[in-house]
């Protein structure tokens, strides 16, 4: 073999070409192209939407009112949430929510619910749930509630529908409409009793 071939020979080993003038196949790795494939629905088919339920967000709760001590405040004061008064107020309270009482007051309260602590209203309360009178409240007018838990004094018409408790040192002055009636001993009750339920003493 002469030079010539031997030339051929090595550039084809080495380069894959020379030789018989071919060139040799590529070891480079094959290209592989992507294929879009497209899926039909079959005939007739109607294409679904998927509904999904609508997300609910909280609802954001009505803030809190508060009228502290050494205020004074004449006129309406209504709001949706709770509302706690301790300085003075002369006007009607309106809440949804629930009205603490912590002062002196000339007031019709409507409310959720009441608590009075440390606190004489002259005026009458309407609310929807329980209504508190603590030992050392008074409460001059009516009462309309759900239920009531008294401890302190109360002069005026009581009407509950669910349940009244007096405590020991509570002194109602009025007639009382109730569902039941629980009465601690050292309760003092002046006035007329109707029950739609049973009386229940309590020692």
């Amino acid at each position: 073999m002469d030079k010539k071939s031997n030339m051929k020979k090595a550039m084809y080993e080495m380069f894959g070409v020379g030789g018989d003038g071919s060139e040799a196949a590529s070891t480079a790795p094959a290209q592989v192209k992507s294929a879009s494939v497209e899926v039909k629905s079959a005939p007739g088919a109607e294409k679904k939407s998927v509904d999904h339920a609508p997300v609910k967000t909280p609802e954001a709760r009505p803030a809190a009112s508060f009228l502290a001590p050494g205020t004074v405040f004449e006129g309406s004061f209504r709001a949706k949430g709770d509302i706690e008064i301790a300085g003075e107020l002369k006007g009607d309270v309106a809440s949804e929510g629930s009205v603490l009482l912590r002062s002196n007051l000339q007031s019709n309260i409507t409310a959720g619910s009441v608590k009075l602590t440390g606190c004489t209203l002259i005026g009458d309360i309407t609310a929807n749930g329980p209504v508190t009178v603590s030992e050392d409240s008074k409460v001059t007018g009516n009462i309309t509630a759900q239920s009531l838990l008294c401890a302190g004094e109360i002069n005026g018409d009581i009407r509950i529908s669910g349940n009244t408790q007096m405590d020991a040192n509570a002194r109602v002055s009025g007639s009382v409409v109730t569902g039941t009636i629980s009465v601690a001993a050292g309760a003092v009750l002046n006035g007329s009793v109707e029950m739609k339920g049973t009386m229940e003493a309590k020692s």
